[in-house]
């Protein structure tokens, strides 16, 4: 009974952190395509003359969605991740008995995912990295 209710309250936990992250994220995204397309709307036609249709419309829409899918999954993933490694260190800075044996493989796999996890956010991030620097170079320009 103890063990439902304490897998109920972490799912409840889980189901808030992804709502407020997932709102956080969107109102970010949201007052980024604006200030984007305030920006678009006070270029002078001479800007479109030097700039390809195609790369500002990119920008707009395929720069924008992998920032927000960063924004969504992998901030999630991250602060899951360092939470989870740092219980690990604390779980295995901890004396083991003989029958903590199978909590050990448990809390080791606890360890290694989140770095393996953290590891496999780095291409995305960089990828948001990259969209977000085409995104802030438009709105930076004159």
């Amino acid at each position: 009974m103890l063990v439902s209710a304490i897998y109920l309250i972490a799912a409840a936990f889980s189901v808030i952190q992804q709502y407020s992250m997932t709102r956080i994220a969107q109102g970010a995204v949201y007052q980024l395509r604006k200030d984007f397309e305030e920006k678009m709307a006070r270029q002078p036609v001479s800007y479109y003359d030097s700039h390809q249709n195609g790369d500002i419309m990119a920008r707009m829409v395929n720069d924008m969605d992998n920032i927000q899918g960063t924004l969504n999954q992998s901030l999630i993933q991250l602060v899951n991740s360092v939470m989870s490694v740092i219980g690990g260190i604390k779980v295995a800075s901890g004396s083991v008995s003989l029958g903590d044996v199978q909590a050990i493989l448990q809390y080791t796999n606890q360890y290694s995912q989140p770095i393996t996890q953290i590891t496999n956010l780095t291409n995305t991030i960089q990828a948001t990295a990259a969209s977000a620097e085409r995104i802030f170079r438009v709105l930076d320009e004159p």
